[in-house]
């Protein structure tokens, strides 16, 4: 907040917003209670944008990335946080886990709540970026390599940390690619 003029908060569910606002007095921030694949933001509006958690769970996430690059200024940034398709971990929450979860739901009491989610994988992601961008314009870092599948990532967690410190901190490592998410990071040099 110090280092902007203004600041907007968006959010699906007007709770999370209301959080923000009851932890943070500035005027500067503007709230936005809207849907992403619904939100409409103008053309070189933002500096910086940061979506993170949220694009997984939109209908059109290229079309909303194509969007959201059109509303950052010239040398602005724009920040996304991704699941990663080609997660072992991810793919085994999304399609044999969270299935389980499901059969088991009547048996332990609990309600289940399934939301869709997209995962993603760099390639699909570079192929929204406009095709003019530079290579410098775009870096892609993962991060959050899991070995352990849930829920014995939970039921062992410090074995599983150990695991994940361990091949963080290689200078080049292969296993990266299969973390369980990537974040893009894209520089807007052409409109």
């Amino acid at each position: 907040l110090d280092r902007c003029k203004n600041y907007f908060a968006l959010d699906l569910v007007k709770s999370n917003l209301e959080k923000i606002r009851s932890q943070n007095s500035s005027e500067k921030i503007s709230f936005i209670k809207a849907d992403l694949d619904n939100f409409n933001p103008k053309r070189n509006q933002y500096d910086l944008i940061i979506c993170s958690g949220s694009l997984e769970y939109t209908v059109y996430p290229e079309k909303i990335i194509e969007k959201l690059i059109k509303s950052i200024k010239l040398n602005g940034t724009l920040i996304i946080s991704l699941p990663n398709k080609l997660s072992p971990y991810r793919n085994w929450n999304q399609y044999v886990y969270t299935n389980f979860k499901k059969l088991l739901s009547p048996f332990t009491k609990t309600d289940y709540i399934n939301y869709k989610r997209n995962l993603f994988t760099e390639n699909s992601i570079r192929k929204t970026v406009p095709k003019n961008t530079k290579k410098e314009s775009i870096y892609i870092e993962y991060f959050g390599l899991k070995i352990l599948l849930q829920p014995f990532d939970m039921i062992f967690k410090n074995i599983d940390y150990n695991i994940l410190k361990y091949f963080n901190n290689k200078p080049f490592n292969f296993f990266l690619k299969f973390s369980s998410e990537f974040i893009i990071f894209y520089k807007k040099e052409r409109d």
